[in-house]
């Protein structure tokens, strides 16, 4: 009873389906079943009619449920049920990619691709002639659209990507089989593609790389299948773009199976290649220009006073921070690569220089740390002036005011006014003498300026030049040139009215320069320009001028130098 309704509706379908103009027989599209459906029909049917195999018929559906059911094999290549023959000529197949989208990882090695594919191919069984009619016009020939339902009662070529990763799953929606008069199948499908693709970054950012995919059968080798076509480009990304349409080249080759001297038939390959080139706008903008602006940053460093510690190290490690976080980025978005490219050894090497500034500055502290504990020296080269001083006193104090002495061969001659004697020593240099075996004090004294001097005496000739005056100044953080030196025992010289022909002292008049320097030295009253005497400047200064001079030509060339070697490496 449950089917009774369902037969009633039978019933009345097929009453309609009679009662329809050259409705005839059962359904009305059967062979000769009604008007102009075959031989017996009245010719006033105005509708297109598709004749094939020797029959005629007004509906696809018709056709499909007859023909592709009962009549085609689709197991078998067009040209093989043609001729009956195995060997018969290849079939040629034709593979189209209107590419819509696409992606590079660089992570993956993977191209990605998204577009419409149409495979198209001829199959004679397939053709028919048609009789026009009001629907079938002559300036447009009909073409026949298969019915989703039977797609796969149609010979098709089955070609797949060999190298693809991942790919979508064609669904019959996104899809469409169309027949031509001539028997031209053409199969339009949606497809995204995940191929491999063997990345070359050594220029990146600047790189241009080459990827597609290759296109084979899945059944049929090359003495079976031909397989040509073509692959257009489409918009470019914000990271990419391509060079304009793919190259196409039709070769042959083995497919790879588990054991990688497996031997088998070649196969059509239709090796479909396009040239991606990057857009590196980002890269330029948001590294490059921000690495070697922190550069110039580190560079700022060196016009910093020295002394000012905090300012210093911030403006020095900042660069080397921030450029670390530029390269860590970089790392991030890329794979790790057993070879360095023009971006990561561009990163590196600013990350060095900075690195570079940073050890600069340890240095200059600890050449710092060095003039502090000459300038203790000097403090104390000071009390000992005073000590000698008070010794002065004191034997000035004691000797009788009218005591008549016997001349001693080491006491300086007699000074006739206005004239000079050569090296005549001061009453100073005298009274150490005459305290030397009495005073500890004078004792100790001597000893030292002694052991001073046998130090600045470094050619052991018994006398020093300003040189190598100049040499054991430093020791007591004094930097003044030879020339300011010699102006200061001019000085000296002309207070004591003593000769002033050579510009050597002996161990005495040493003595009296060394201790009397600060109140007859000029560099003080005549200062120079420091980059004038940069040999005597004191070592910490001497790092930061030279830096100033050296450190941006310098970076320039190690750059420039790593650069042209990955390059010339590139290119081999």
């Amino acid at each position: 009873m449950a089917s009774a309704p369902k037969r009633w509706m039978l019933l009345l379908m097929v009453a309609r389906m009679r009662a329809q103009p050259g409705g005839g027989g059962d359904s009305g599209d059967g062979p000769g079943d009604g008007p102009g459906d075959g031989p017996g029909g009245d010719g006033n049917d105005k509708r297109c009619q598709f004749n094939m195999t020797q029959r005629a018929f007004h509906s696809h559906r018709t056709l499909e449920d007859i023909l592709l059911s009962t009549e085609y094999d689709a197991s078998s290549r067009p040209e093989v049920a043609r001729e009956k023959d195995l060997k018969n000529k290849p079939t040629a197949v034709t593979w189209t990619l209107a590419t819509k989208g696409f992606s590079i990882s660089e992570k993956a090695n993977t191209v990605t691709l998204t577009g419409e594919v149409t495979e198209s191919w001829v199959d004679e069984r397939l053709a028919f002639n048609y009789t026009q009619g009001d629907t079938c016009p002559s300036d447009s020939p009909p073409v026949w659209t298969v019915s989703k339902s039977h797609y796969y009662q149609i010979w098709r070529p089955w070609l797949y990507i060999s190298n693809q990763v991942s790919t979508s799953d064609i669904s019959n929606a996104g899809s469409s089989l169309k027949v031509d008069a001539d028997g031209t199948v053409t199969w339009t499908y949606n497809t995204l593609i995940t191929a491999r693709c063997a990345l070359d970054l050594k220029r990146s950012p600047f790189d241009t790389q080459t990827c597609g995919v290759d296109v084979m059968s899945l059944s049929y080798d090359a003495f079976e299948m031909e397989i040509s076509g073509a692959a257009y480009s489409t918009q470019p990304t914000l990271e990419w773009k391509m060079l304009g349409d793919a190259k196409v080249s039709s070769n042959s080759a083995v497919k790879e199976g588990p054991d990688a001297q497996t031997t088998g038939p070649s196969y059509a390959v239709l090796e479909v290649r396009f040239e991606f080139k990057r857009r590196n706008g980002y890269q330029i903008r948001e590294i490059f220009v921000p690495a070697i602006l922190y550069l110039l940053l580190a560079y700022c460093g060196f016009w910093i006073d020295r002394n000012v510690a905090p300012a210093r190290v911030a403006i020095s490690v900042i660069p080397v921070l921030i450029t670390r976080t530029l390269l860590n980025s970089v790392y991030a978005t890329s794979q790790l690569l057993p070879y360095v490219n023009v971006l990561t050894l561009y990163l590196n090497i600013l990350s060095y220089l900075n690195i570079l500034a940073v050890c600069q500055y340890a240095l200059v502290q600890r050449c710092i740390q060095d003039e502090k504990k000459a300038l203790l020296r000097l403090k104390g080269l000071a009390k000992m002036r005073d000590v000698i001083d008070a010794l002065v006193d004191a034997t000035e104090t004691v000797a009788p005011p009218h005591a008549k002495t016997p001349p001693d061969p080491e006491a300086p001659v007699a000074v006739v006014p206005g004239k000079r004697i050569i090296r005549a020593r001061s009453e100073r240099f005298d009274a150490l003498l005459a305290q030397k075996g009495v005073n500890p004090v004078a004792g100790r004294a001597v000893a030292e300026l002694k052991r001073i001097f046998e130090r600045a005496d470094r050619d052991g000739s018994g006398d020093i030049d300003m040189l190598e005056f100049c040499k054991a100044l430093r020791g007591f953080g004094i930097y003044d040139p030879p020339d300011a030196a010699r102006l200061a025992l001019s000085s000296m010289r002309h207070a004591a009215n003593q000769d002033d022909a050579t510009s050597t002292v002996g161990f005495d008049e040493f003595v009296d320069l060394l201790l009397g320097y600060e109140k007859h030295r000029v560099a003080d009253i005549f200062p120079g320009e420091e980059l004038r005497n940069f040999r005597y400047l004191p070592a910490s200064l001497q790092l930061d001028v030279a830096c100033r001079i050296a450190f941006l030509p310098f970076a320039g060339v190690v750059l420039a130098v790593a650069l042209s070697i990955l390059d010339a490496q590139t290119a081999e």
